[in-house]
């Protein structure tokens, strides 16, 4: 049984450094970090609380900056530890804690479009790549501020995927492509600029299809076009004849089909 020290002889000092000659029973509140001590005659002692016992959250459960406190359950808590710099708190109900830090990419609008990655063009001749893509059955491309390296024309914009270079393409009407043709952009001396809106629906167990929704008023996928191989998507590569200016911006987004 604890012992119970009469509040007469018991005295409290609140300062930053320990007390000189305390009286036993003596308490100090240590004013740097807020820590109770108890004079136990031959020395300071750390004064805890059980503040579980009065239904209170202990607070060795947090255990790095940032940690988040939930309930797996009534009455029950949890850590949830912090994610890293950029992510944020989303419910899921799949997960004990309710609730988990994500990717701000993850978290998707009301239509279910998550975005994925995002990038401008390279710039020179080089393709623009989207690399390591999260699963999905249905990517959204969008690209603005669209123009090619054509001195007046209009250039043509390709896909591929996997860095699948092969003739397992179907483009217009045409198999055994070695692409896709989803777009065609100004060139850089027209004072138009581009944009697109390409759709790309992937089974796995076929390959992809895609339709091109708008693009200038063109319609660069006359009967559509396909990527005929059992493979799921996880890389997008674009290519134009004479290369993507840096002002050139793209956005791939992705959902599941429930």
């Amino acid at each position: 049984m604890p012992t119970i020290i009469p509040a007469s002889i018991a005295s409290a000092t609140f300062q930053s450094g320990a007390p000189n000659a305390p009286a036993v029973g003596g308490f100090w509140l240590d004013t740097d970090d807020g820590t109770l001590y108890f004079w136990n005659g031959s020395a300071w002692a750390e004064v805890a609380f059980d503040i579980t016992a009065s239904g209170g959250v202990p607070s060795s459960i947090g255990t790095t900056k940032g940690d988040v406190i939930a309930f797996s359950g009534a009455g029950v808590p949890v850590r949830v530890g912090v994610g890293v710099n950029g992510t944020v708190l989303q419910a899921n109900s799949a997960v004990p804690a309710g609730v988990e830090f994500v990717s701000v990419g993850a978290v998707g609008d009301a239509t279910g479009w998550v975005l994925i990655d995002q990038g401008v063009g390279p710039g020179g001749t080089g393709a623009f790549s989207f690399t390591g893509l999260d699963v999905y059955d249905e990517y959204r491309l969008i690209g603005r501020n669209l123009n090619g390296g054509s001195a007046s024309s209009y250039d043509d914009v390709f896909i591929q995927f996997n860095g699948d270079t092969g003739t397992n393409y179907y483009n217009n009407n045409t198999a055994s492509a070695v692409y896709i043709k989803i777009a065609q952009i100004p060139g850089y001396t027209l004072t138009v600029r581009g944009h697109m809106d390409v759709w790309i629906s992937n089974d796995p167990s076929v390959g992809a299809t895609v339709t091109s929704h708008h693009n200038n008023g063109k319609t660069p996928v006359l009967s559509g076009g396909g990527w005929i191989t059992a493979e799921q998507v996880v890389s997008i590569d674009l290519t134009v004849a004479n290369g993507f200016p840096s002002t050139c911006e793209f956005h791939i987004y992705g959902r599941n089909i429930a």
